[in-house]
């Protein structure tokens, strides 16, 4: 089975794979890692993850299955996708089947990090500490689905990233002014108050690696599905449950379709405001500070207000987004929704 094709021109490589076209900067790390790992867990589980459980995805990890040796192999995340796949379109006979197949090879490694396959094991007796602080977490997503919507309907809203286009402009006031605050990943308000302000109501976060730890003391949102990815930082999740704080996710067709849209692999801020104006209808009553778009002029600088601003932005090249061509479509997002 061929897994891919690749096309080129000066600025992308163009990548077939699982019947998914995806544009990434030819020039980037993260283009030469996916050429060197196309056939490991990496690509599958990025493809999962970005389009859900495509036909093609579908087919290969059945083929891959049968086979004895790959189970030997292959990283063990693939099989956990597979599972995922099968949970995803309700084969549930098959998808205890290929679990035992994996306990019986790896055990119960890496299952709490899978939240729907933790839920699923436990609801079939196959349990441990991990296992059941997953389950947890995953009742938690049930339970606010839906939720987040009537948590946003008729308020004001400032969804604040952390690019430098706020530097000394006092919009500080401006954003505490608005009625629900949102702040991304590694925010950070101490000594930035005046232009970035430092009310937060929601914390979104995407729970990837280079996560800070953060005291839960604000309702979080992953704008991801979490039946479509694994979730690294499940402590924090857990403890924000224990303070009586709410998650809010997802649905795994909102993801799908922006990222059909795109090609690539959007920011979280664009994730977050995707999902919003669907779930409003609109981007009337939102606005956006701190953005790439927002900036008056071209910055050459990190793209953080809160890292070194000496490191020019070819220094600190983010590799894994197409900054550039996602600053497009976001103000055409913006301009067609706030009508």
């Amino acid at each position: 089975m061929i897994l891919y094709n690749k096309t080129q021109n000066d600025e992308y490589d163009v990548y077939t794979i699982f019947g998914i076209k995806i544009k990434i900067f030819n020039c980037s790390r993260y283009a030469k890692k996916l050429t060197q790992r196309i056939d490991k867990s990496f690509i599958v589980q990025d493809i999962y993850s970005a389009f859900g459980c495509t036909e093609d995805l579908l087919n290969y990890l059945k083929l891959i299955e049968k086979s004895r040796s790959l189970w030997k192999t292959l990283d063990k995340k693939i099989w956990l996708i597979y599972i995922s796949c099968l949970l995803q379109i309700d084969d549930k006979q098959e998808a205890i089947n290929v679990l035992n197949k994996y306990i019986y090879f790896y055990g119960t490694a890496l299952l709490e990090k899978f939240l729907p396959i933790a839920n699923f094991a436990y609801e079939n007796k196959i349990k441990n500490e991990l296992i059941e602080k997953s389950k947890k977490i995953y009742d938690a997503f049930i339970q606010t689905k839906g939720a987040l919507r009537e948590k946003l309907i008729g308020k004001t809203i400032a969804i604040v990233g952390n690019g430098p286009s706020e530097i000394g402009k006092n919009k500080g006031q401006e954003i505490d002014e608005h009625d629900i605050v949102i702040r991304c990943n590694n925010f950070n308000t101490q000594g930035y108050e005046k232009d970035y302000g430092s009310k937060t109501d929601f914390w979104c976060c995407n729970l990837i690696n280079d996560i800070k730890y953060r005291r839960p003391e604000y309702d979080i949102i992953l704008p991801l599905a979490i039946d479509g990815r694994e979730v690294v930082k499940l402590d924090i999740l857990l403890e924000a449950i224990n303070n009586g704080k709410k998650i809010f996710c997802y649905d795994m067709e909102t993801i799908t379709e922006l990222n059909r849209q795109l090609s690539y692999y959007p920011t979280l801020g664009l994730c977050l405001a995707y999902g919003i104006n669907k779930l409003l209808g609109s981007l009337k009553n939102v606005d956006f500070y701190g953005f790439n778009f927002c900036n008056e002029k071209y910055d050459k600088y990190t793209y953080h207000y809160f890292k070194d601003r000496t490191k020019t932005q070819e220094e600190t090249r983010i590799t894994y987004h197409d900054i550039y061509s996602e600053s497009e479509f976001f103000v055409d997002f913006i301009q067609k929704n706030k009508l």
